[in-house]
């Protein structure tokens, strides 16, 4: 019996293992504002002196501005809890966790897919270790006052040979905008979790004989390194030092989630993953990558 109680709270909030019936999910929806590089295609007026004495020349070109955007979704985090049955733990794994992202400022009606290895902690004050001779040694000393909580992940992104129609032609559009390439985002902040009875919500499973501990909200802040493709030749940023040309930048924002109940029953009540995501795409009211050429005025 210490074994199952300590592999349920093992278990209990976020995980990467769920009940064996048909997987379980805690959807999360997801909203951030962020400021990123931003592509300008236009004709640069220049000198062709170094000291910028007098304007005689002109060409077609990028250049780059920042601009504030904003990103919004879910997040689908498997749910683990409870025991089939004393000494056994009933549950298998069920894949990695998925984040659904639209941008705002994205023309397209795009809903890009991820999959960020998510990590997550319970704390509180006031709350500390059982002692070794307990019967639950190493457990916390109060399972009800597990009410703050960490949250961390990132994810990769690619280019994904998309492009969209400007006055300057067709220029490729990553998941940044204009000549976004490959970055890496990452995020992390601090919320709150707490006890969801059985008896509350249809998605904590009938066997669990003590609550589910789930995170319900996070906020934090997010940075990212990004490498521009651009849509010319070359890439105009320049190292501060020998203004040799580079093709990185950065981005950097804040996040949040806050746990949709209605959702996550919803979405078990489905057998199979394909309608879970057929649900959240329909709700983003847009075209998950690859499914729909993606094109824009």
């Amino acid at each position: 019996m210490k074994k199952c109680l300590a592999l349920m709270f093992v278990c209990a909030f976020v995980g990467s293992v769920v009940s064996a019936s048909s997987g379980s999910w805690l959807a999360y929806t997801y909203k951030a504002s962020i400021k990123r590089l931003d592509n300008v295609i236009s004709t640069v007026k220049y000198s062709t002196d170094v000291y910028d004495q007098k304007t005689n020349a002109s060409i077609i070109f990028d250049s780059y501005t920042t601009a504030k955007d904003s990103f919004k979704g879910y997040l689908l985090v498997p749910l683990c809890v409870g025991c089939a049955e004393e000494g056994s733990s009933g549950s298998v794994p069920f894949g990695d966790s998925y984040l659904y992202i639209m941008r705002g400022d994205d023309k397209t009606d795009t809903i890009w897919r991820f999959s960020p290895e998510v990590g997550a902690g319970l704390f509180n004050k006031g709350v500390t270790i059982r002692p070794e001779e307990d019967a639950l040694a190493a457990f916390p000393t109060s399972l009800k006052k597990l009410t703050q909580a960490w949250m961390g992940f990132s994810f990769e992104f690619s280019d994904a040979d998309l492009s969209i129609i400007t006055k300057y032609g067709e220029v490729p559009y990553g998941f940044l905008g204009i000549g976004s390439a490959d970055g890496v985002i990452t995020q992390t902040g601090f919320g709150k979790a707490k006890s969801l009875s059985e008896t509350t919500v249809s998605f904590c499973s009938p066997s669990t004989t003590i609550a589910c501990h789930v995170i319900t909200s996070i906020s934090g802040g997010m940075t990212g390194f990004v490498n521009q493709k651009g849509v010319c030749t070359e890439v105009p940023i320049w190292d501060v030092c020998s203004l040799a040309l580079i093709p990185n930048g950065v981005m950097y924002g804040t996040w949040s989630i806050k746990l949709s109940e209605k959702v996550s029953e919803t979405i078990n009540g489905f057998s199979d993953f394909e309608d879970v995501e057929a649900y959240i795409v329909d709700k983003m009211d847009g075209y998950l990558l690859g499914e729909e050429t993606t094109s824009a005025d």
